[in-house]
């Protein structure tokens, strides 16, 4: 049996990386080695670009140049800034959720699965043939379940050594990515 207690919050940047694997979820189940995007970065790029091009048309229109296409495109320009505006506010929000988290959380890893318990209210079990992977990022280790509606459990990195030594002691077929 391993467990690992976690009893401090979470850092930034340790946020940010686990919000960004939770947005990115489906497509690492579908290929578990890509490379996880920042969206924290990505989206206020997306944003102004797509603003710059809304100003581009938007001088066309007003300089005369009065054609269907550029109405059409200051439109999809302004739903594009709407829609990455929303994301981007999602993330925070949900950055700034896993940031006022102080709970313990307890992770037991077993024969039969690993175990989350935050001490609160919840305690979970994902077993080990409903878990796809076990991938270590910059900041966080991640499990990964096989399915969408399965348990997506994140720690910190540092015991990434631990939990592949253990799942290898006891010859738990879990695939490792580094």
């Amino acid at each position: 049996m391993l467990v690992i207690e976690t009893g401090s919050k979470m850092t930034k940047s340790q946020a940010s990386e686990v919000t960004n694997i939770l947005f990115q979820t489906k497509g690492l189940l579908k290929k578990p080695e890509n490379k996880l995007q920042d969206y924290f970065k990505f989206c206020p790029r997306i944003i102004a670009m797509a603003a710059a091009l809304g100003v581009f048309f938007g001088c066309l229109i007003i300089s005369g140049q009065k054609d269907v296409l550029s109405y059409v495109c200051v439109s999809v320009m302004a739903l594009v800034i709407i829609a990455y505006a929303f994301m981007f506010r999602s993330l925070l929000k949900y950055r700034k959720k896993l940031l006022s988290k102080d709970d313990k959380v307890t992770i037991t890893f077993d024969e039969e699965g690993v175990e989350y318990d935050n001490h609160n209210d919840k305690k979970m079990k994902a077993y080990y043939d409903g878990v796809s992977f076990v991938r270590g990022f910059t900041e966080v280790t991640g499990i990964f379940p096989k399915e969408l509606t399965g348990i997506l459990i994140c720690f910190n990195k540092k015991e990434l050594d631990r939990v592949e030594a253990y799942l290898r002691a006891n010859d738990i077929g879990v695939r490792i990515i580094k």
